[in-house]
Parts: C-alpha cells; sequence; structure tokens
C-alpha cells in the first residue's frame, strides 16, 4: 500500500472486489512463483550438482509445505532482516536431528539441509523483487535516507496520519569502565549511548520496519477513535492488525478501516509526506539554499573533528560535503488504487 503498487495491491486483496471473487492467498501466489524459478532453474545444464540437488528437494515440496516456508520468509521483510536473519528465522522452525539434517516442526515430512535454507532464501528474493520491482526500490529509499540522516547528523522526523511525531535516531555506543564499589578492583564494562555517533547500521535497518509498524498502529489509533465517536459499544479488541467486535459492529469496523486506508495510502500518498518532512528538517537544519532541486543535491558545509590531531588539542576542521537525495517518485507507482472498493479488505 506505501508505494502504490497495483499488481501487489490485487494479490494482498485490497483492490476492486465483491464476494463473488474468491479471495486470494499472497503466500500461495509467492510459493507457485518459487516452483516456477525453481523449474526454470533444473531445466540449466551449468547448475552445480550441490544446488540442483537443493532446488531439487524444494521444488518436490507440495505447495502447501512451499507455502509454509515461504510465509515464514516473507514475515521477516518488513523488519528489513538481514539475509543471514532471515535463514535463521526459518531454522527456527526445525529442529535439528543430527549433522545437516533438519526437520520442520509443523510437518516432519519437510526435511532440509543447510544448503536448503540459503537456496530458499535466495528464491524468494529473485522472485519477490522481479514479480515487484518497487519493493527493492522502496528498500533502497529507505537506505539513502538513513545514510543521509547520518553524514548530516540528522534524526529523521515523520508525521503519523494520526497526528504523532516520529523521530528515529540511534546512537553508537562506547564502552566505559566503572568501579562501583571501593572495596573490591573488579570494574564494570557498560555500553553507553555516544551521541556524537550515529549508528549508522541500526538507522538503515530500522527505519523501514518502524515506518510500517507506526502506520499500523496510526491505522488503529484512528480506527479506534472513529469507531468510538459513533458507537457506544464497549466490546471492541485489538492485537496487532486484528480486530474484533459484537457481530453487528464488524460491518462498521470494515468501513471505517477501508476509508482509513484509502486516506492514508491513495488519496494522500503518505510517502511523499515523509519524503517533504524529512527534506524539510535538512533545509531547516542547513538552510533553504543547501539543496538543488534540479539535480536533487544536497551540499553542505560541515565541521569534523581532525583526528589526525593530538587528543587534547584536537581542531574541527571544514568539509564540504555533497549527496545525492533519493527520488521519492521512483518508488511510487502511478497506479490509481481503489481501496474503498475492496470486499476482502478484512477477512
Amino acid at each position: 500500500m506505501l508505494i502504490g503498487d497495483n499488481s501487489l495491491i490485487k494479490e494482498l486483496n485490497l483492490d476492486t472486489s465483491s464476494f463473488e471473487d474468491k479471495p486470494k492467498d499472497f503466500y500461495t501466489f509467492v510459493a507457485l512463483k518459487v516452483k516456477d524459478f525453481l523449474e526454470n532453474e533444473l531445466k540449466r545444464d551449468d547448475l552445480e550438482p550441490k544446488l540442483r540437488a537443493s532446488y531439487l528437494r524444494l521444488y518436490n515440496l507440495d505447495i502447501a509445505g512451499q507455502r509454509k516456508l515461504v510465509k515464514k520468509a516473507l514475515m521477516t521483510l518488513p523488519y528489513n532482516a538481514t539475509a543471514r536473519s532471515i535463514v535463521k528465522y526459518i531454522k527456527d522452525n526445525f529442529d535439528k536431528i543430527r549433522e545437516d539434517h533438519y526437520v520442520f516442526i509443523d510437518d516432519p515430512c519437510i526435511t532440509f539441509k543447510e544448503i536448503d535454507f540459503n537456496s530458499l532464501r535466495d528464491a524468494l528474493h529473485i522472485v519477490l523483487y522481479k514479480e515487484f520491482p518497487k519493493l527493492k526500490k522502496l528498500l533502497n529509499y529507505f537506505k539513502e535516507i538513513a545514510k543521509i540522516s547520518k553524514e548530516l547528523d540528522l534524526q529523521i522526523p515523520w508525521i503519523l496520519p494520526s497526528g504523532f511525531s516520529v523521530r528515529q535516531q540511534f546512537f553508537a555506543t562506547k564502552k566505559i569502565k566503572a568501579k562501583p564499589f571501593i572495596y573490591t578492583k573488579d570494574l564494570l564494562n557498560l555500553n553507553a549511548p555516544d551521541k556524537k555517533e550515529f549508528n549508522t547500521r541500526k538507522q538503515i535497518r530500522a527505519l523501514m520496519p518502524n515506518v510500517i509498524h507506526s502506520l499500523d498502529a496510526a491505522s488503529l489509533a484512528l480506527l479506534i477513535n472513529n469507531f468510538f465517536k459513533e458507537n457506544n459499544c464497549n466490546n471492541f479488541y485489538s492485537i496487532h492488525d486484528c480486530f474484533a467486535a459484537t457481530c453487528k459492529n464488524i460491518d462498521k469496523i470494515t468501513e471505517l478501516l477501508r476509508q482509513i486506508y484509502f486516506n492514508i495510502y491513495s488519496k494522500d500518498k503518505y510517502l511523499l509526506e515523509f519524503d517533504k518532512e524529512f527534506l524539510d528538517n535538512i533545509k531547516k537544519t542547513y538552510g533553504e539554499d543547501c539543496y538543488d532541486s534540479e539535480t536533487r543535491t544536497i551540499s553542505v558545509e560541515k565541521e569534523i573533528k581532525n583526528s589526525k590531531s593530538k587528543k587534547s588539542n584536537k581542531k574541527a576542521i571544514k568539509k564540504q560535503i555533497k549527496l545525492i537525495y533519493p527520488n521519492v517518485m521512483d518508488v511510487i507507482a502511478n497506479d490509481k488504487l481503489n481501496f474503498e472498493a475492496s470486499t476482502y479488505i478484512i477477512h
């Protein structure tokens, strides 16, 4: 919804639909695409024997088995998980019986070797970004925003549709030795935030999941606010993005949520607001002239400590920094979305 890609929206049942239409299952869709990819790869003559055997094991899984494993991996993507983390997350659902032999807990008929986890992860990434290239551009966009925040020593701000303001800033840490007791020479090693240095890796990895989850929270806040404005019913429950109420109020929740999604993701194009907020923060800090809209270049002068100087006499030197600002329009699809006509926006 964030990128407004109609091809993805359709697979998530957020496009125009009626109860006569059979709801689609995104995990099954991806599982079938992975199976097609494996089938094509197995036709190659230059495939390494170990990789061929791995692809064959994955290909021979039935769609139900494929779907289970694909779902486990896909659930990590909003968290911007690394390749290693994705493999670990899938492994958590397996029991290691012996060396290089894993059994899926939910279905003991599914067995994996070490190479199979990497093969599934790689196949999933290839399929997902081939089918939905805007997803890859979204990842890169957030990564560039985080890098710019580090270079300019700026927080990453965004204002949620509910009105709540978020400012992401992760500091690096430094080790401090402390002697808590006078009767012992033992020292404690403490990790303290270094407010002069950003944790770039955490800024990058945390940005996309933080934006997505904050929008989920905003949607819930708006839903609760609008629901209780119109209803005296106290029976409302929610767990993350799942909602429950008395039967007579379900249609009202569906209608309210449909309107909220439409306003956030279709009518107002939230990602444009996010982009504007960050760019305005740069201009506010470094001046309006720091950004050239034609070349999308940020030019600022920063004071940087001269690391070659002695610690007792460090001098700050001025350095001209030039950064290319990512184009958010490369990320957003121009498709016309219509969440309001979706029957299965809740299912």
